[in-house]
């Protein structure tokens, strides 16, 4: 993609599988230097705690954040978070801000 501006990219995700993990990896492979943001919510919030492994193979350019409500509503407290995962007052709330800053918005 040739513009001046760096891509940036929104992914939205609300389940317990690895689905996010290979479109994350597939998006930086394709997309050297772009920005990309997964946005965990609903029960995928469980897959950020730091005994499971479903995000072991992520990108580390990756930025991960959670939904504290979701976290919340789950019981999850955010110290039990892995180190590389950032949290957000709401996800969706996140997803929609970031799509009104100009990023791209891709649903996992």
């Amino acid at each position: 993609m040739s513009s001046d501006r760096p891509v940036r990219v929104v992914v939205q995700h609300d389940t317990i599988d690895r689905d996010a993990v290979r479109a994350v990896t597939n998006l930086l492979r394709a997309l050297p230097g772009a920005r990309v943001r997964l946005v965990l919510h609903g029960p995928a919030v469980l897959t950020s705690r730091a005994d499971l492994t479903e995000l072991d193979d992520l990108p580390p350019e990756a930025e991960v954040v959670a939904c504290r409500t979701a976290l919340r509503d789950r019981g999850i407290d955010p110290a039990d978070l892995r180190p590389d995962v950032g949290t957000v007052p709401s996800g969706v709330a996140e997803v929609v801000q970031l799509q009104h800053d100009g990023w791209s918005y891709l649903r996992v």
